[in-house]
């Protein structure tokens, strides 16, 4: 956020983060309060050549919504070679209510809104921003499961439940059971 402009939120390569960030190593999914999707990628003692990986991408990608109640969200990134797949998961009731209403919004286009943001971060300092478009029908199908999750309105501990039936899989093995889409 600026002096001049407080609700504009200013994103610097090399400077400290201007938000609170986790700090155990791993991402996390967020949709902020304009609807925007971002991961935020914690990656302490961050190398030369896992940056360069992060500027490279991921060429696959993909979406799984468990079968569980309710319902969890599962994104999953195959990244160049040194990093490794990251996933992230997401929970739509415990999140901004005001960011996932403008998410699940159509893009004034008539579109889907289909780009995510990543944040690579080095503790607090901001080391790489990333934009990708996402296939819409991934996002078409992430929309859905937010709707589902939003519709059974379930207590946290329902949701962690759910999640933890999942985390005895890899994130290779959740790939795996992904629906696959490609950059």
């Amino acid at each position: 956020m600026t002096e001049d402009d407080p609700g504009f939120m200013i994103y610097q390569i090399g400077k400290p983060f201007p938000r609170e960030v986790h700090q155990e190593e791993g991402g996390k999914l967020h949709i902020d309060s304009d609807g925007s999707l971002m991961y935020l990628m914690q990656m302490p003692r961050l190398t030369k050549q896992e940056l360069a990986a992060f500027h490279t991408g991921f060429n696959t990608y993909g979406y799984l919504e468990t079968g569980t109640t309710p319902p969890v969200a599962f994104w999953i990134w195959n990244w160049s070679k040194p990093l490794c797949p990251s996933d992230a998961n997401f929970n739509a009731v415990i999140a901004d209510r005001t960011g996932v209403n403008e998410y699940l919004k159509e893009a004034e286009s008539g579109g889907v809104k289909n780009t995510i943001i990543f944040l690579l971060l080095d503790r607090q300092i901001l080391r790489g921003i990333k934009i990708i478009g996402l296939e819409p029908d991934a996002v078409l199908a992430f929309q859905a499961t937010i709707r589902k999750q939003l519709e059974l309105n379930r207590p946290f501990a329902d949701f962690q439940s759910a999640l933890n039936a999942m985390y005895h899989f890899t994130t290779d093995e959740l790939y795996a059971m992904s629906r696959k889409f490609h950059k």
